[in-house]
């Protein structure tokens, strides 16, 4: 019932039910994950690493715990755990571009690992190429390596790519702090209202 309600959007009865189910076997790794998950949902963060980690604790094999752990810590910014939990989910999981997506955006965070980000984002795109998700990950690794020409045409690449499939939202795009400066040109807010209409701030 706990996963039914998190699928639905209750989450504080599905909190209820993960909890009950650790009451009642506290040795049931996936038990932990799932209330991360609810946290994660939640943004609770804090409480979602808890979790995740006890989770880890009881099965160092599963995967989606690492993916999980590394979207908290891209959260909190500390980005060498991420890239560590990266790293260990696809040392475990099958093949899905967006594992190799997200560790590329934490190594983009790492000046020691830019190469390995460019990479690992290549790599991302060759598993599917079609994913917007990614572009806008190329777009920050630009920026970091002083290429903000590249940049604009990354984003403006995964931005259109998107349109018609609902891949990207608004809020995703305008969260990372490593586009501040490009948020400042005219062309950033044109782009904003032509694939977001009627969504963009003036």
């Amino acid at each position: 019932m706990g996963i039914v309600y998190a699928r639905t959007g209750r989450l504080d009865e599905a909190e209820k039910y993960f909890k009950k189910g650790i009451e009642l076997d506290p040795t049931f790794p996936l038990f932990y994950n799932n209330l991360g998950n609810v946290y994660m949902g939640s943004g609770r963060y804090d409480e979602a690493e808890k979790y995740f980690t006890l989770s880890l604790q009881m099965d160092f094999t599963n995967w989606q715990v690492y993916a999980n752990l590394n979207i908290v810590y891209q959260q909190f910014q500390r980005w060498e755990e991420a890239a560590a939990m990266g790293e260990k989910c696809i040392e475990y999981a099958p093949p899905i571009w967006r594992l190799h997506a997200l560790l590329g955006n934490a190594y983009t965070h790492v000046p020691r690992r830019l190469n390995d980000a460019k990479t690992t984002l290549d790599k991302a795109i060759e598993m599917d190429p079609d994913q917007s998700e990614t572009y806008i990950y190329l777009a920050l690794w630009s920026l970091k390596m002083n290429q903000p020409e590249q940049a604009w045409q990354y984003l403006e690449q995964g931005l259109e790519m998107s349109v018609g499939t609902n891949q990207l939202e608004l809020a995703f795009v305008e969260k990372f702090s490593g586009f501040t400066e490009m948020q400042k040109e005219a062309k950033w807010g044109e782009l904003m209202e032509k694939y977001f209409p009627g969504q963009a701030k003036d």
